[in-house]
């Protein structure tokens, strides 16, 4: 320790002193020490002085240093303060909290000092700086989560339409590039669906890109750099959870993992609520409005469901989050909100394709949350509850199209000019047929594979290529006996079948393929009821050739549905639809199938019956009216006619018209309708001259009576129907005994029977009865001896009596 100078004097000055006495042996002892000891109490006075200042100045030297390294800690707290407080302004809350902690463990050692017990008081309010900070960040990454949640949803669920637009081909027979729609990107499994059966079914749809793209949901639409940023924000999931990883890691070093957990439940939970995620009133959309914010909602619900899931499978701290149980407590809550939503607006659905859309993005959402481990038996419920108003909306559409298509009907032969238009117009509907009478059924081999291979064209509904690798006829044009309508409204009926059996695909449904013979069953119903009307404007326009080509329409249409059953039922089989499989001869184990197609057809058969009903029907009113012209005819006259009466000339010309119409007929049905036009004619003819409408006859009105009906078997024989000039031979062999003078015979009933074996008796007796002699100015016509006979009356009479004799 460091002396001061005048104490080091002091004590120089001692030991000199001392030094001198004892070298010094001659002084006197007494005179020396009294000496000494006067020097010495003032020595030690002044000693002990300055002793007692220097203990003083050690004293303060030690309270300096202790103040010192206090002074020292207490400026290294400071700075940690310090430190915190920029790591805080940083944004680095855990470097932060450690900092704290090192605070805190200094302060312990400062526990005696003043400001240790302040700072410690202060302490909280920096831990709830960050508290704060950390909850201000997680508010800011929940509004950033949001949006980027219905990127991630977004992107997600594309990916799953795409993958089930490919999959559709895989394994199926429905491999194909898309039938020339604009995008691939547009290629949902529904629309990719469409476009295989048609070419399975060996021609298109008729569905064009408009109504093709009306099936695709709008979270396909849309611009390409909006896609490109949802799938990046797909791909850097993890990257957006950071904030969150932090914010546990945080509020569990604070012990506030409770505190924190109450706090996200409050702010996250509301955003997996439906009307949460658009700005527009969910209540009052109208449909275009809910098509194009489906996606939105159902983006939304599935991103904010995967960034949760994904939370709970990488955080360390999960128990601050929603539990799996309140995940799936929401997700209910979703589900039923959404199918809410579905139900209110299933209603308003006006076309095919908007229903495609809700099943394409329920669909997406269902597999995503499948994906998830969720439970989403709502949705799938709500979507195959779907089936019902779309199978009665594309029946309506079926409906609308045949009206169309009736109201198009031109009456005319189907003229098929190239073999393009075969193969779209006949070979698909299997109306290949020479025999009229409608499309075979399809063979049941039990090999549904020939339908498959439609690539190289080889199958075409039943129609086989020969081994020339053609098919249908050798050369163009040719005309087939049934109207347009058929081929139409067959492809109409395989259109609406196609989208039965596309929107029932992947919906597991129960007996979905007995719901797809159901529907051909009622188009085929509404085909009928059309027709039915048809035949009626038929009847009242009293148009002949309408009902004959409705006629041959009904009779190919009643075996088109049978038919078009057959070879949907093999191609279901061959992609392995829902629970289809033919078993027998086509029939269901439910009865469904080709048996109950079959009664469908049969009422088509029907109409056809009821169309030849009123073919013979018009004709006969017709000829009828013609008919009528008899009355003007003399059965009386005094000189023969030298050509047949024009009532008979107008009668024929009618006719002729009228078989020329009946050309598309069935031969069966066409001769039939010869037949019995014919002998209804001869039947009138004979009532006419026997009955009550002429009371008098005489020869030359028989004779004249010949000339209308030789007119009528000449016409007969222009028909090339070889006998149907029978059908006048009562009326022949009436005119014919009187003519030549035979009516002696008919008293000889063996003799009547063999000369005259169609000539009914009671009709010469009625024209007998009317006979009358010619008067004078008849006979004294110089040509009338030549041509007719004379008949006595009396021989006339003596003839009935004979007759009335033999009953």
């Amino acid at each position: 320790m460091r002396i001061n100078h005048p104490a080091k004097s002091l004590l120089l000055s001692c030991c000199l002193v001392l030094s001198t006495v004892l070298s010094d042996r001659t002084g006197t002892t007494t005179i020396q020490v009294v000496d000494l000891d006067s020097r010495v109490q003032a020595t030690g006075g002044s000693a002990l002085s300055t002793a007692k200042e220097l203990l003083q100045q050690r004293h303060a030297t030690r309270n300096v240093e202790a103040a010192s390294q206090v002074i020292r800690q207490c400026d290294g707290v400071v700075n940690m303060v310090m430190e915190a407080f920029v790591h805080i302004h940083e944004e680095r809350y855990y470097s932060a909290l450690n900092t704290v902690d090192q605070i805190n463990q200094r302060l312990d050692a400062l526990d005696s000092v003043k400001f240790a017990s302040q700072l410690r008081r202060w302490m909280p309010s920096l831990t709830e700086m960050i508290n704060k900070a950390t909850k201000e960040e997680m508010s800011q990454w929940l509004v950033d989560i949001r949006e980027v949640s219905y990127k991630m949803g977004g992107a997600a669920m594309r990916r799953y339409t795409k993958i089930q637009g490919a999959s559709t081909e895989s394994g199926t027979g429905l491999e194909g590039d898309g039938g020339g729609m604009r995008s691939q990107a547009m290629m949902t499994h529904s629309v990719r669906f469409l476009l295989r059966l048609g070419d399975l079914m060996g021609c298109g749809l008729r569905l064009n890109n408009d109504e093709l793209e009306e099936c695709v949901p709008e979270l396909l639409r849309g611009r390409s750099e909006d896609k490109e940023k949802e799938e990046k924000a797909l791909d850097r999931l993890s990257d957006h959870l950071h904030p969150v990883h932090r914010a546990l890691h945080i509020f569990a070093r604070l012990g506030m993992l409770a505190d924190f957990k109450t706090w996200y439940l409050e702010c996250r939970r509301p955003m997996a609520e439906m009307r949460s995620m658009i700005t527009r009133d969910i209540d009052n959309l109208d449909t275009d409005a809910f098509l194009t914010y489906l996606p939105t909602l159902a983006n939304g619900i599935g991103g904010f469901f995967i960034v949760e899931q994904t939370l709970l499978q990488q955080v360390d701290h999960r128990e601050g989050l929603l539990t799996l149980a309140q995940l799936e407590e929401s997700w209910m809550q979703s589900q039923l909100s959404l199918s809410g939503l579905i139900q209110q607006h299933m209603t308003r659905l006006s076309r095919p394709g908007h229903f495609f859309q809700v099943k394409e993005t329920v669909l997406a959402l269902v597999s995503i949350m499948h994906d998830l481990k969720m439970d989403t038996h709502v949705l799938m419920n709500l979507v195959r509850a779907l089936k019902d108003p779309f199978r009665k909306l594309v029946l309506t559409e079926f409906e609308a199209d045949i009206r169309r298509i009736v109201q198009e009907e031109t009456y005319q032969p189907l003229d098929v000019e190239t073999r393009e238009d075969f193969e779209t117009l006949i070979a698909p509907m299997g109306l290949d047929q020479t025999d009229h009478t409608g499309p075979q059924e399809v063979p049941d081999n039990g090999d549904p594979s020939r339908f498959m291979d439609v690539i190289d064209d080889s199958f075409y509904f039943g129609v086989e290529e020969d081994e020339g690798g053609a098919h249908g006829p050798d050369s163009f044009p040719v005309t087939y006996p049934f109207s347009a309508t058929v081929p139409h409204i067959g492809l109409a009926l395989l259109k609406m079948s196609a989208l039965v059996v596309t929107f029932l695909a992947n919906l597991d449904v129960p007996n979905a393929s007995s719901l797809v013979f159901k529907s051909v069953h009622r188009g085929t119903l509404v085909v009928q009821t059309l027709m039915v009307e048809q035949l009626r404007d038929a009847e009242a326009d009293m148009h002949i050739l309408k009902a004959s080509q409705i006629s041959v329409n009904s009779a190919y249409l009643a075996k088109l549905p049978l038919f078009l059953a057959s070879a949907l039922g093999d191609v279901l089989v061959g992609i392995q639809f829902a629970d289809f499989a033919w078993k027998g001869k086509g029939v269901k184990a439910d009865g469904t199938g080709k048996e109950m197609i079959g009664t469908a057809g049969k009422v088509l058969e029907d109409i056809s019956d009821r169309s030849r009903d009123l073919i013979f029907e018009l004709v006969r009113s017709k000829a009828d009216d013609l008919l009528a012209g008899m009355e003007f005819v003399n059965m009386e006259p005094t000189s023969m006619r030298r050509q047949a009466h024009s009532y008979a000339d107008d009668l024929i010309n009618y006719l002729r018209v009228t078989f020329m119409n009946l050309a598309t007929l069935p031969a069966s049905i066409r001769e039939a309708v010869h037949f019995t036009c014919m002998t209804h004619v001869c039947n009138a003819i004979l009532e006419h001259i026997t009955g009550a409408d002429v009371r008098t006859v005489n020869v030359l009105g028989i004779h004249n009576v010949n000339l209308d009906i030789a007119a009528l078997t000449d016409f007969a024989d222009e028909s090339g129907i070889g006998t149907l000039r029978e059908c006048f031979a009562k009326l022949l062999q009436l005119v014919d005994i009187v003519l030549t003078n035979n009516i002696d015979i008919a008293t000889d009933p063996a003799r009547m029977a063999l000369a005259y074996p169609r000539l009914d008796v009671r009709h010469l007796a009625s024209l007998l009865g009317k006979y009358r002699d010619l008067s004078i100015a008849a006979k004294i016509r110089s040509t009338v001896g030549d041509e007719v006979p004379q008949i006595d009356p009396a021989r006339v009479t003596a003839i009935l009596k004979r007759l009335k004799q033999l009953g």
